[in-house]
């Protein structure tokens, strides 16, 4: 018996190509519908990743790359990818096998 995987998209990439840059979901809220995910923050200040419920900034000055924990009251434009109790798994390329 297989788990269900749910997915939550705040967004579109579209919308940030057409200008729409402002945020309007706090992290605070979009913990809410998952554990980890990929998006960008207000005025796309940076990449925004999630991992096992907190949220990260990470973004380069100067040529030195910078990782901080995000503000819950930051918000964001767009995230894909949202997901809840993600299991990361090896994948075993030369017998094929995944393991879980």
């Amino acid at each position: 018996m297989s788990e269900t995987i749910k997915l939550f998209q705040y967004n579109t990439l579209s919308a940030l190509f057409a200008g729409l840059y402002g945020g309007t979901l706090k992290i605070k809220d979009l913990l809410q519908y998952g554990d980890h995910g990929i998006g960008t923050l207000n005025a796309i200040d940076g990449e925004l990743i999630v991992i096992d419920g907190k949220a990260y900034q990470t973004k380069s000055e100067n040529g030195q790359v910078q990782v901080i924990e995000v503000d819950p009251n930051e918000k964001v434009p767009m995230l894909r990818s949202f997901l809840i109790k993600l299991r990361l798994c090896s994948i075993n390329t030369t017998q094929s096998t995944i393991k879980i």
